[in-house]
């Protein structure tokens, strides 16, 4: 009888000693296959660049046959004419009035006349008294006569404006008459009332729609 239970004992120890020797094999065998496999755990990335161009963002395709119908890049007269921009010819400068000195500019400045500070609407160009005066530019006279204010007044239409030569008895005009540029518009006059204060001289304006503009951008 207590061999029989020696013999039970060192079975079962046996035993226990297999499943232990066998747990471990598959712990390390499991520890293996995690090592191994370890990418396999990982998360993928969800958009890999493998380095391959994308045939959407692809502009072109060195080996794929040109499309007879695109444009080719523009070359020497190759122009969309609708895309130019046209270039305007600038007119041509005014002529001087006469071979004088502007002595009073175009804007607000002291008026020695009222003697105070007002609005200049023209330019003043000092001339001997019955000096010639001459059309700055061509055009059609619109006005030849006298004014209380300003004395003799001729009033000539050339392109969009209009120049006004005041201070002046004008030459043989009508109205409708078509003058060319340096022709003669007329002698100075005695400074009239409105610039009574100043010397004998030229007062020439320029308007465009009614509004003054300053001559020497004209000239």
């Amino acid at each position: 009888m207590m061999k029989f239970m020696f013999f039970i004992r060192l079975d079962w120890r046996k035993r226990k000693t297999q499943a232990v020797a066998a747990l471990l094999a598959a712990v390390l065998l499991v520890g293996v296959f995690v090592a191994v496999n370890q990418d396999l755990w990982r998360s993928a990335p969800e958009d890999p660049d493998l380095g391959l161009a994308d045939p959407k963002n692809d502009p072109e395709d060195p080996n794929e046959p040109e499309d007879p119908n695109e444009p080719g890049p523009a070359g020497p007269g190759d122009e969309d004419p609708g895309d130019a921009i046209p270039v305007e010819k600038e007119d041509e400068p005014f002529l001087a009035p006469a071979s004088g000195e502007w002595s009073r500019v175009f804007g607000y400045g002291y008026d020695e006349t009222f003697e105070d500070y007002r609005f200049h609407a023209g330019m003043d160009m000092d001339l001997p008294l019955g000096g010639l005066v001459f059309a700055v530019a061509a055009g059609e006279v619109l006005f030849c006569g006298a004014d209380g204010e300003w004395g003799g007044i001729v009033l000539v239409k050339s392109g969009d404006v209009v120049v006004g030569y005041y201070g002046v008895t004008p030459a043989s005009l009508s109205v409708g008459m078509r003058i060319e540029a340096g022709a003669a518009i007329g002698t100075v006059a005695p400074s009239p009332l409105r610039e009574l204060g100043q010397s004998p001289h030229l007062h020439l304006e320029i308007t465009l729609g009614g509004v003054p503009q300053n001559p020497a951008d004209y000239f």
